[in-house]
């Protein structure tokens, strides 16, 4: 079974949406890939994940996100997702943190500390809805 993260679980449960674990379905993708091409491979990939885990679904719940950031991958986590959003719901839960304006307006989300090889920062990042789990009010 696999392991969610909190509130994921709770929206997953009550609407019954597919499931996908990212870091363990990319993992077991790319393992049989050379190294040298996994940064090649690693978009699409996700892309085919993505819609297999989706079927005739148009809303798809995505956990574990973490290997996306790996440096080794040369992936943009943000806009990747965001991109394959255009075409399908996507519930992802953000591995990260995110800043406020006094507005209550999103500023940016972030993933890892500053000095950490995968640390992302993204400033007015184009997202549809942003629930904060440690503010618990939806933006």
């Amino acid at each position: 079974e696999e392991q969610l993260s909190g509130v994921l679980r709770d929206v997953v449960a009550q609407r019954k949406y597919p499931v996908l674990d990212m870091g363990l379905r990319l993992s077991e993708t790319l393992v049989t890939v050379p190294e040298v091409r996994r940064a090649l491979k690693a978009g699409g990939a996700v892309r085919d994940l993505v819609s297999q885990a989706a079927g005739a679904s148009a809303v798809l719940a995505i956990d574990n996100v973490d290997i996306l950031f790996d440096p080794a991958l040369s992936l943009n986590p943000l806009d990747l997702l965001t991109d394959i959003s255009r075409g399908l719901t996507l519930i992802v839960a953000w591995p990260g943190r995110c800043t406020w304006s006094e507005q209550s307006m999103l500023t940016s989300l972030s993933h890892a500390d500053p000095s950490h090889d995968e640390y992302r920062n993204y400033t007015h990042a184009d997202t549809t809805a942003i629930i904060d789990l440690e503010r618990t009010e939806a933006r």
